[in-house]
């Protein structure tokens, strides 16, 4: 359904991204793991065009572009397939939860009110934010803010969704409700790309797992595998971190 092929990204003459390669199947729950500054992020912006990859080559569902040229009608209209939840929420302060889903189909698609209003009922119900409809950001926690977030991601519609982090601002105890709604939208079969550094999520929800580093991929392949008996060095270190990371913790 998605592929990417040979994404480079340079910031201030440093390479990030270093020929990244990716196929997506519909259907797929892909995590994408790694440490901090590897790349992980810059690649889905990559992919949604908030960044402008240096050099790479997309081909969505039949559709190929260069990642780098397309142009700003092209953009739009891969965007327009696609669902993005930020790390950080990123819904407007002044408009309640219900407009903030609204908001996007109504500009963005041209959509009546009544159509838009239709949808966005649907989507709040299906991450348990209805109720909450007419509150504002600053009266949700961040875990009811994230879900509006990804209700607003999925309004549209999208063939894919990607999530940059959708946990890491969170209270421990927020985290939780986020991932039980992103479990639900994969059990439905939502095809979904997920930067995190949830492991269990990663484990249990994903069907594959990649870990990047250095803007390279260095080892990709089913959660089973990948947590049980990784192939490279890389991989077994990063695991062994994360061990003493959570043992610490507790």
């Amino acid at each position: 359904m998605l592929d990417v092929e040979k994404v480079h990204k340079k910031f201030d003459g440093q390479e990030v991204l270093s020929g990244v390669s990716l196929h997506v199947d519909k259907g797929d729950v892909i995590t994408i793991l790694g440490p901090s500054g590897s790349g992980k992020t810059t690649l889905l912006r990559c992919i949604s065009f908030l960044e402008r990859a240096d050099s790479g080559w997309m081909d969505f569902a039949g559709t190929g572009v260069d990642m780098h040229r397309a142009g700003k009608k092209q953009v739009l209209a891969l965007r327009r397939r696609m669902g993005f939840v930020f790390q950080s929420y990123n819904l407007f302060a002044n408009k309640t939860a219900l407009k903030n889903v609204t908001e996007g189909l109504i500009i963005a698609r041209r959509m009546d009110r009544k159509a838009a209003a239709e949808i966005a009922e649907s989507c709040l119900q299906r991450v348990g934010m209805w109720e909450k409809r007419d509150s504002y950001p600053h009266q949700l926690s961040g875990g009811q803010q994230q879900r509006v977030a990804i209700a607003r991601a999925i309004a549209g519609d999208p063939e894919v969704v990607l999530f940059d982090e959708p946990t890491s601002a969170l209270d421990p105890e927020l985290v939780g409700e986020v991932l039980q709604v992103m479990r639900s939208l994969a059990r439905d079969g939502m095809t979904m790309l997920v930067v995190t550094h949830e492991m269990r999520f990663a484990r249990q929800a994903a069907n594959k797992v990649i870990l990047i580093d250095g803007g390279h991929i260095v080892e990709a392949g089913r959660p089973q595998e990948f947590f049980v008996s990784p192939r490279t060095e890389r991989a077994r270190q990063f695991l062994d971190l994360l061990c003493r990371e959570n043992d610490a913790a507790q």
